[in-house]
């Protein structure tokens, strides 16, 4: 258990994302099943840093594609029920509703733009030179 957050303020909603996706952090496990949890979170935050571009641009391409836009409003409105929870092992079990999601957004290769013509490579949309 912990203090919840209070969503009141702009430092307060800032501290939202991390502590329902990351948390409970290492330092903060006491037995052995809150440091899987910490472990599995910070594989999860590992992976997010390591593919920050596409997660950036699944972010970023979300007015584009509806998929998208229903992956980030879904995970908003999710992380902002859950940071009124204050018990790290229900937040924990919850949290893998949005996992497709955030995965999701991990593997985001976005759209490639065609090359000018006459340059000499292919383009993605027609396959010609």
């Amino acid at each position: 258990a912990f203090k919840p957050i209070d969503t009141s303020s702009p430092l307060g909603l800032a501290i939202l994302i991390p502590t329902v996706l990351f948390r409970p952090f290492p330092w903060e496990a006491h037995n052995a099943n809150a440091m899987i949890t910490a472990v599995e979170s910070l594989g999860l935050l590992a992976l997010i840093v390591y593919r920050r571009r596409s997660v950036t641009a699944a972010l970023l391409g979300s007015p584009r594609s509806s998929f998208l836009l229903l992956s980030v409003l879904y995970a908003l409105m999710f992380i902002y029920i859950f940071s009124a929870v204050a018990n790290f092992g229900i937040i924990a079990r919850q949290r893998v509703q949005i996992f497709p999601y955030v995965f999701m957004w991990i593997a985001y290769l976005g759209a490639r733009r065609p090359a000018a013509e006459g340059s000499g490579t292919m383009t993605v949309a027609t396959g010609s030179r």
